[in-house]
C-alpha cells in the first residue's frame, strides 16, 4: 500500500505542476465567475446554496461540485489563490486514472497511464476553462474505478462492497454535475444487480446519504422544468433528430483532437482505444465495457430526447470512459511481469521487485522528462489572472478604504473577463464580501482604453496603468454616481449607431441603469488595446 500511495503521489505532483501553470490562463465569463463566488461562500460559511448555475430557463446545475471544491478554497486571499486552490481539484483526474491500473494489480501500468493523463493538454484545460468543461469527467473515471473493485475476483467482499459504493457514488455526482450526466445511474445499478454486491452497514449508509445529498437537491431545483425541457421543446430545445446526430459528429471530430497531446501523439491515443475488444477477456473489463455501452448509448438518447445538439465537452467523459476501457483491456493481456504481486510467504503483504522497482523509476523519469513541460506563471507575463490581479490592486490603492460602488467596462476582445470575476477578486484581497457594493457611495469605474472614450471627458482619469497582459485600463472615481452613468450613457449608447460600433460591456454594482453592453467606435482597436497608445 505505501508503494501504491507513493505512485500515486507522483501522478498527482506531476498532474499538479501542469494544472497550475495553466490556471492563470483561464478566461472568467459571468457565469464562471458565479460558480468561483458560490464556491467561496461555502468555503466562508456565507451561503449554503441548494442549486449551482442555471442552464437556459428550465434547469440548474447540481450543487454537490462546489461544495466539493469549498475545502479546497478555504483561507483563499485572492482570485489567483481561489483558481490555483480548484487545480487541486481538477488535478485528481490523474490519480484516478492511476488508482485503475492499481485496482487491476497492475500498477506500472496506471502510473503510466496516470502520467500520460497527469500532462494531456484536454485534461489540463479543465483549470483554464472552468465552469465549461464540468467535473462530469472525475466522476466518470471514479465509476470505472468502483466497477473495477466491485467486479474483482481478487478483492474480498469489503472491498467489493467499497467498490459498489464508490460506484453508486460516482454515478450520482454524474448525474448531478450535468443533465446528460444522468446516463450514469442506470449502469451503476446494473453492475451492482448483475455482480449481487451492494453496499452493506457503514457503507449503505454512506452510500445513501452521499448520494441523496447529491440528486435530491438537484431533482428538486429541476423537476418543475423536466417535462417542459424533454417533451415540450423548450426554448433550449429546439434541434431535430438529425441536428443533434449531426452536432454530436461536430463535437466527435473536435473531441478526437484530445488525443493528440498524448505523449507520442494520436497514435499513442488509438492505441490505447484498440485495447477496448481485450477488454472482455476479464470480469472487471466486462463490467467496465457494459457500464460504458449503456452510458455512451443513453446519454445519446438523452441528447435526442432533449433536442439538444451535443458540444465537445459533453462528449469528453464518454472519450475517458473508452480510453480507461481500453487500458483495462492492455491490462488484461499484458505479461504479469508489469504487476505488483503479493508474494506468497508474506500474506497479504506487497513487496515491490528488484525488476518491478527498476520498471517504475523507468517510467517515471521517462514519462516526466516528456510531459513535465508546463511554463510556470510567475513568468507568464500574458496571464489574464495576474494582469487582472494588477488592476485589483491598483483600485484599492484608489478607493484608500473609502467605500465605493464598483463598475467596470471592458472590450472583451478576445479574453472573457467578467466585472464579477474583478469584484471577487477585490473582496478576496480585502476580507470584505460587501466592498464595491454601496449604492449610496462614490463610483470607481475601472474602464478599458477605446477609441470613442480619447476624445470626450471619459478620457479624464485618476489613474491609468497598463496591464502585464498588455490590457489598458483608466480609473476614474466620481462622486456624482448618475451623473458618471448618464455621461457613460451618452458615449457609449445602448443601440450600434454605426458600421463600427462594437459591444462594450458593462457590469458591477455600480451599474445602475446602464445598458450592458453598449456600443461605441473602435472598441476593439489593438493598437489602443494592448499598448494605450494612438495608431
Amino acid at each position: 500500500m505505501r508503494v501504491y500511495s507513493s505512485m500515486a503521489l507522483v501522478v498527482y505532483v506531476v498532474a499538479l505542476l501542469h494544472h497550475n501553470a495553466q490556471v492563470g490562463f483561464v478566461d472568467l465569463p459571468a457565469d464562471g465567475a458565479s460558480a468561483l463566488r458560490r464556491a467561496v461562500e461555502i468555503a466562508s460559511l456565507q451561503a449554503l446554496p441548494w442549486r449551482g448555475n442555471s442552464i437556459g430557463t428550465h434547469y440548474w446545475f447540481g450543487i454537490a461540485d462546489d461544495y466539493l471544491l469549498a475545502p479546497f478554497l478555504v483561507g483563499a486571499g485572492s482570485l489567483e489563490s481561489v483558481l490555483r486552490r480548484g487545480a487541486l481539484f481538477f488535478a485528481l483526474i490523474a490519480p484516478l486514472c492511476f488508482a485503475i491500473g492499481a485496482a487491476l494489480r497492475r500498477p506500472l501500468l496506471g502510473l503510466a497511464f496516470g502520467l500520460a493523463i497527469a500532462g494531456l493538454p484536454d485534461v489540463v484545460a479543465l483549470s483554464s476553462s472552468y465552469p465549461l468543461n464540468y467535473r462530469t469527467t472525475h466522476w466518470a473515471l471514479l465509476t470505472v474505478l468502483g466497477a473495477v473493485l466491485a467486479a474483482s475476483p481478487m478483492t474480498d467482499t469489503k472491498q467489493r462492497q467499497a467498490g459498489t459504493s464508490l460506484l453508486l457514488i460516482g454515478a450520482s455526482l454524474a448525474s448531478a454535475s450535468h443533465p446528460f450526466g444522468a446516463a450514469a445511474l442506470l449502469p451503476a445499478f446494473l453492475i451492482c444487480g448483475v455482480t449481487g454486491v451492494w453496499p452493506r452497514g457503514k457503507l449503505l449508509k454512506l452510500s445513501l446519504a452521499a448520494s441523496g445529498l447529491c440528486l435530491v437537491p438537484y431533482v428538486i431545483a429541476n423537476a418543475p422544468g423536466l417535462w417542459h425541457s424533454l417533451f415540450e421543446r423548450g426554448s433550449d430545445t429546439r434541434a431535430g433528430t438529425s441536428w443533434v446526430l449531426a452536432g454530436g459528429l461536430d463535437a466527435l471530430r473536435n473531441l478526437s483532437k484530445a488525443l493528440d497531446g498524448l505523449a507520442g501523439g494520436p497514435s499513442s491515443g488509438l492505441l490505447l482505444l484498440a485495447g477496448i475488444p481485450f477488454s472482455l477477456r476479464s470480469t472487471q473489463g466486462r463490467a467496465v465495457f457494459s457500464l460504458c455501452l449503456t452510458w455512451i448509448v443513453l446519454a445519446a438518447a438523452i441528447f435526442v430526447l432533449a433536442g439538444y445538439p451535443p458540444k465537445t465537452w459533453h462528449l469528453r467523459p464518454g472519450l475517458y470512459l473508452l480510453l480507461a476501457l481500453g487500458f483495462i483491456g492492455w491490462c488484461a493481456v499484458l505479461p504479469t511481469g508489469a504487476q505488483l504481486a503479493p508474494w506468497p510467504a508474506t500474506g497479504h503483504r506487497t513487496k515491490l521487485s528488484k525488476q518491478a522497482l527498476i520498471s517504475a523509476a523507468g517510467a517515471v523519469i521517462t514519462l516526466t522528462f516528456l510531459l513535465l513541460q508546463p511554463p510556470a506563471i510567475g513568468t507568464a507575463a500574458t496571464a489574464p489572472v495576474r494582469g487582472f490581479s494588477q488592476l485589483s490592486e491598483a483600485i484599492l490603492d484608489l478607493a484608500q478604504g473609502r467605500e465605493f460602488q464598483y463598475l467596470e467596462g471592458q472590450a472583451h476582445c478576445p479574453l472573457n473577463w467578467s466585472a464579477e470575476a474583478t469584484l471577487l477578486d477585490l473582496q478576496l484581497r480585502s476580507g470584505d464580501f460587501r466592498l464595491g457594493s454601496d449604492t449610496k457611495a462614490p463610483v470607481l469605474a475601472a474602464l478599458q482604453r477605446i477609441d470613442s472614450f480619447e476624445r470626450h471627458p471619459l478620457a479624464t482619469a485618476e489613474h491609468e496603468l497598463q496591464l502585464s497582459n498588455g490590457l489598458f485600463f483608466r480609473l476614474h472615481w466620481n462622486p456624482y454616481p448618475q451623473a458618471f452613468r448618464d455621461q457613460l450613457r451618452k458615449y457609449c449608447p445602448a443601440q450600434a449607431e454605426g458600421a463600427r460600433n462594437e459591444p462594450f460591456f458593462l457590469g458591477g454594482p455600480g451599474l445602475g441603469d446602464l445598458d450592458n453592453p453598449c456600443f461605441a467606435e473602435g472598441v476593439c482597436n489593438p493598437t489602443l488595446l494592448m499598448t494605450g497608445t494612438e495608431p
